[in-house]
């Protein structure tokens, strides 16, 4: 059986120097999909370069980051409609269920469209600072997409990486089993997910388990982009990531130990 290895850029349209960094890892034969921050004031001209390459596109979905493309809502916006910030504020409201999951339905639904409209064909679903794995946002999601044959979503569990990877999350998380079980029957899920080491520590030590090669889909999380406002704008290890994936000595390391470079098109 093939071992398939997906590395899947976050926060596409967020930023233009980020965006053009997501891009150079494509046009490197590395990044084989991006997840869209469809708010992102470079959203639409990421998509139509993105096509150009053909990078397969997902949603970023996001709850906790400017203004909604739906709404005003009363359960996920704040009197001014815009979501509620910063990022725990919105853990602990989902952690708390009080996000309406209709209302995550219709905002899901409202930001697949804008990918809808500006050309992409998108084939997978993600969020932003892990959103979609909450109880009552996930059960919006499944909603809003549970016609979507072949649908990819991220079940961010990766045993390798420390349980303080995201301090200030609040358990209850979703269990991944239970999200596989309730999840739409045409979903699918990555046989392996990566990531949360690399991004505290870009380096090779960061994916070291990947050594450990495993047949199926690996969905490999980065974030070499940068969102003006936010930590990562500032955050040295996000210039770090870009520079190792960009490595030839990287690409040879995958190689070597047996990965297909790949995207999540034609393997739903």
């Amino acid at each position: 059986m093939r071992s398939i290895l997906v590395i899947n850029g976050d926060d596409a349209g967020a930023d233009r120097r980020g965006d053009q960094d997501l891009l150079k890892l494509a046009r490197l034969g590395v990044m084989g999909a991006a997840s869209v921050l469809v708010n992102g004031p470079w959203a639409a001209h990421f998509i139509s370069w993105a096509q150009k390459l053909n990078l397969s596109l997902g949603l970023h979905f996001n709850l906790s980051h400017g203004r909604p493309t739906g709404g005003p809502y009363k359960t996920l916006t704040d009197p001014r409609g815009r979501f509620f910030s910063p990022k725990q504020q919105v853990w602990e409201k989902a952690a708390a269920g009080r996000f309406d999951p209709d209302e995550v339905a219709e905002e899901a639904t409202a930001q697949w469209q804008f990918l809808l409209d500006a050309g992409a064909a998108p084939d997978h679903l993600d969020g932003h600072n892990h959103i979609q794995v909450f109880e009552n946002v996930f059960q919006g999601l499944a909603r809003a997409f549970k016609d979507r044959k072949g649908l990819f979503f991220r079940i961010p569990e990766e045993p390798e990486c420390p349980a303080d990877y995201l301090p200030g999350m609040p358990a209850p998380r979703k269990d991944g089993r239970l999200i596989r079980k309730q999840a739409p029957e045409n979903w699918r899920f990555a046989d392996r997910f990566v990531g949360c080491m690399f991004g505290t520590l870009p380096t090779g030590e960061g994916i070291s388990h990947l050594a450990d090669i495993q047949p199926g889909l690996t969905e490999w999380m980065v974030h070499p982009n940068t969102r003006p406002g936010s930590p990562f704008t500032t955050d040295i290890n996000r210039r770090r990531e870009l520079d190792y994936l960009c490595r030839k000595s990287t690409h040879r390391r995958i190689a070597r130990w047996g990965y297909e470079l790949g995207s999540f098109k034609g393997n739903a």
